[in-house]
C-alpha cells in the first residue's frame, strides 16, 4: 500500500477509524487505575535470593540511619 493509498483509506473510513480509536482510548483509560509504581528494588528478587540476603546483611552492618534534631528556644521560655 502506498502513501497515497493509505491517505485515501483514512479519508474514506475516517468515522470508523475515529470510533475504534475512541473505543481503544477509553478502554485503556479503564486499565490505568490498576497501574502502580513501586520503586523498591526488592521486588526484582525472591526472598531466598542469596544476593538480596547478602545485601540486607551488608546494609544492616554498615548502613547508618542517624537523625539529628536541633531544637531552639528562647532563654526566657517565650
Amino acid at each position: 500500500m502506498t502513501l497515497n493509498g493509505l491517505a485515501h483509506f483514512i479519508t474514506r473510513h475516517r468515522y470508523t477509524l475515529l470510533f475504534f480509536s475512541l473505543v481503544l482510548f477509553f478502554t485503556s483509560i479503564i486499565g490505568v487505575k490498576n497501574l502502580e509504581f513501586n520503586s523498591d528494588y526488592e521486588v526484582f528478587f525472591s526472598e531466598d535470593d542469596l544476593t538480596l540476603i547478602t545485601f540486607k546483611k551488608f546494609s544492616s552492618t554498615y548502613s547508618k540511619f542517624e537523625n539529628v534534631a536541633i531544637l531552639l528556644s528562647y532563654a526566657d521560655g517565650g
